[in-house]
Order: C-alpha cells, then structure tokens, then sequence
C-alpha cells in the first residue's frame, strides 16, 4: 500500500487500480504457490462496486493458504474485514461435486478509500504454464506486474499479448496503463521442465 499510495488517480475514472501483483513459485514436482496482491482506489460512488475480489481454488488438490481484505478510508488506517463477511461457493454452479470453488468478499468503500487484498493458493501439478493479465473489468493501472520463479533447471518461453513490459529477470511490469483498452495485455508463460537432462 505504502508503495502505490501517492500515485495520483487519472480523471473520470470510477476507480484506479493502484497496484495489480502476482507471483508465482513453481516447485520441481510441478505444484505452484500463487500470491496475488492488489491495491484499488474508489473515486465515485459508482465505483464502489470494484472493492471486490475473488479467488478461485482446488479444494481437493489444492489449498487456499490465505485470503484476507482490507479497507482504508481517506486519512485513516487500514482496517481489516472480518473473514465472516466472506463468501465460498462452487466455481461452476452447474457443478456441484467439482472440487473447483472460489472464495469472494466485497466490502463498502468510500470515494477516495483504498481497497486492498491478498491470498496465497497452492495448487496441485498440473500443465506447466502461468497466465497473467496486466488489467481487468477496464480499470486504468497505476502499476501491474508478474513474478516467477521456477527451478534454475527449467526453461521458459513467454508470450506476450498486447504487451511491451518492462522485464527484469523472470518479473514483467507495466506502468499507468489507461482505461478499457481494446486488448487487455497479457502475458503467458509456458514452463519447460528439467532443461539439464
């Protein structure tokens, strides 16, 4: 939060997604442990309805770690949002013996508040790739990136989408990225296992 905050918020938006961050650590079996941050001021009333977040999980493979939210009004401090106020339901409602659910919480937030969330998920191994979206629901970004790591023995073959991102190592950022652009910037990463033998 500390990092994103002064960013000044571009005009007639609803809301300014300060920060939009995941990271992503693959292990040499193939699992992954994902954390995904984000930081969302809400300008006008109407953009109140972006203080939301969602996080879709295997319960049977897999484990949600942690999911936990916070709201801070204008001046104020963070105050974190009571884990009752959550949601957890099936990711397909069609299906109702899938193992695929998604745990969800919104919260009120005045113009000018910050809403901010994280969670950690594991998941089981599955295909090596990793997909990651710099923006969502056409939001101007203040600041979105990707992080990744994998065994030192893997190779990777990223493709990017609509996006030029600053690279550094195995991290991709974009920068004050304007609102409903006509291709979302994505990026994909498949993961090539073992490259030593």
């Amino acid at each position: 939060v500390q990092e994103v905050a002064s960013a000044s918020s571009p005009a007639n938006a609803a809301a300014h997604v300060l920060l939009r961050e995941e990271s992503v650590v693959v292990e040499p079996n193939g699992r992954q442990t994902i954390t995904t941050r984000g930081v969302i001021r809400i300008l006008t009333a109407a953009g109140a309805r972006y203080a939301r977040a969602g996080v879709a999980y295997d319960s049977a493979g897999g484990q949600l770690v942690e999911f936990r939210a916070w709201v801070q009004s204008p001046g104020g401090e963070p105050q974190q949002i009571d884990p009752g106020a959550f949601t957890d339901r099936h990711l397909s409602q069609g299906e109702l013996h899938s193992p695929l659910r998604q745990r969800q919480v919104e919260a009120a937030v005045e113009p000018g508040g910050l809403f901010v969330y994280q969670s950690t998920v594991l998941t089981p191994a599955a295909f090596p790739q990793a997909e990651f979206e710099f923006q969502e629901n056409g939001l101007p970004v203040h600041v979105s990136r990707f992080r990744l790591a994998a065994p030192s023995t893997w190779g990777l073959q990223p493709v990017l989408f609509a996006a030029s991102p600053i690279r550094q190592g195995n991290t991709w950022e974009l920068r004050d990225l304007p609102a409903h652009p006509a291709t979302i910037p994505r990026l994909a990463v498949t993961l090539l296992p073992d490259q030593s033998v």
